[in-house]
């Protein structure tokens, strides 16, 4: 089976990193910043980046050679500033949120699955309201939705970095399934929604490098840059496991 991922507001490319070890393949990024752009052209090659989520549709999908009727996972780390503890927390009125875009591209792709990755911020900020307009906007868009929180101090890294992580599974593709497909019950697996509400998604980690941040000034130019790249970047252990999860619950279909 031919797992498929795009990847929106990819910032250095961690969310992408963590797909390509479950098996998915990225047929395409979506980054607008100069700097993480190239840091995703050096270590994604070949990869198209389509730049401003604003400019993406199923039509330009089609035209750069792909189908998006075969792209399993959407995936999108977005921007955490509206959202964070240590900014003023806007939310969906500050200019940078970029949730009405990203759940745009959902609608008009219809994928089989999302994953959302955030600061805790979006879960705790304005009581919540910010965290249900996501979770109804999913829902009403067709998905079931399931959601967790964890640190990279979990997969083996020396901070903390707690993150809210967003699975959201097309309630159609069920449907269809149920009518299409007998149930072997006994053989049945476990759906990854019913993995991450049972915690069982923190899987090991023992083949996988171990986290880092290096904030030390190793004399290679644009630290600033690479700096604020870091800090907006999602830990690739952290979100590895629902790839994982999502990967073998498809192949096992």
């Amino acid at each position: 089976m031919s797992l498929k991922h795009l990847s929106l507001c990819s910032g250095i490319g961690g969310i992408d990193l963590a797909a390509e070890w479950a098996g998915f393949e990225t047929v395409s990024q979506c980054e607008i910043d100069d700097y993480a752009s190239k840091v995703l052209a050096k270590n994604f090659v070949g990869i198209p980046n389509f730049g401003d989520i604003r400019t993406i549709t199923t039509t330009k999908l089609r035209y750069a050679g792909i189908d998006p009727n075969t792209i399993t996972v959407i995936s999108a780390g977005f921007p955490c500033q509206p959202y964070s503890c240590a900014g003023l927390g806007k939310g969906d009125s500050d200019e940078r949120d970029l949730w009405g875009e990203v759940i745009r591209v959902i609608r008009d792709i219809k994928p089989k699955w999302f994953i959302g990755e955030n600061t805790q911020g979006l879960f705790t900020r304005a009581n919540q309201r910010y965290f249900r307009r996501i979770i109804n906007d999913l829902s009403n868009a067709g998905y079931t939705v399931a959601w967790g929180m964890w640190g990279a101090c979990d997969v083996g890294a020396t901070h903390q970095r707690l993150r809210i992580f967003i699975v959201a599974y097309s309630s159609g593709f069920r449907q269809e399934r149920r009518l299409n497909r007998k149930q072997k019950v006994q053989n049945k697996k476990p759906t990854i929604l019913s993995k991450l509400q049972t915690a069982q998604l923190i899987c090991s980690m023992d083949n996988l490098p171990t986290p880092r941040v290096c904030t030390g000034n190793d004399g290679i130019p644009n630290r600033v840059d690479r700096l604020r790249c870091l800090g907006n970047a999602v830990v690739p252990q952290q979100i590895y496991p629902i790839f994982k999860a999502i990967a073998d619950y498809e192949e096992s279909l």
